[in-house]
This record gives structure tokens, C-alpha cells and sequence, in this order.
């Protein structure tokens, strides 16, 4: 892992821990800076709006998703992701929940 992925993936740590500890409504880039260690110029090179970091997020947790049906379904003969809504998998990117969407899209 190269040092700009390494710093991507702390960024994108620390905001889900925002989230999952103080709630979506507190998750600033200040508060995902802080909760990385890095500084609130670092995320905006990486990410550059809290929109992109929101969006980020959501494709991370959703691949990890992805990831975990493929393995359950691995077993039993029968393709996890076939269980998923072919609307979800129409276009090959996850579709982004409407809340999530109109969270990215305000201001901080």
C-alpha cells in the first residue's frame, strides 16, 4: 500500500468512526482530521469536498458488503450477490441510498 492509500484509508477510518460514535449529523472534515491525525487540508487533497469523503464512504462500506455475500454464498453453490436487487447491481456501482445523497450534497 503506497502512502497516499495508507492516508486514504485513515481518513476513511477516522470518518466512520465520527459516524458511528457522535452520529452522521457531527461528521465535519474537521472532525474526521482530527480523528485521523491529519489536518483538515490533507483530507480536502485526498477527497476535496465532504461530499466526495461521504461518497467515498458509502462505496467502502458497500464493497466490503459486496464482499461479505460473495463469501457467504461461496458455500452453499448459490452466488451471494445473486440475493442482491438487480437494480443495485444493474450499473456495477452501488447505488447510493437517498439519505446518504442528500447528506453529501448539503454544506458542512
Amino acid at each position: 500500500m503506497t502512502r497516499a492509500e495508507d492516508t486514504r484509508e485513515r481518513i476513511l477510518f477516522g470518518a466512520e468512526e465520527v459516524v458511528l460514535r457522535d452520529g452522521v449529523a457531527h461528521l465535519t472534515l474537521e472532525a474526521a482530521a482530527n480523528e485521523a491525525g491529519i489536518s483538515k487540508g490533507g483530507i480536502l487533497y485526498h477527497f476535496g469536498t465532504r461530499a466526495a469523503l461521504v461518497a467515498a464512504m458509502v462505496e467502502r462500506l458497500s464493497s466490503r458488503f459486496d464482499e461479505d455475500l460473495e463469501r457467504e454464498g461461496s458455500g452453499s453453490g448459490q452466488p451471494g450477490l445473486s440475493r442482491v436487487p438487480t437494480s443495485r447491481r444493474a450499473s456495477g456501482r452501488p447505488a447510493m441510498p437517498r439519505e446518504v445523497g442528500s447528506f453529501a450534497s448539503e454544506p458542512p
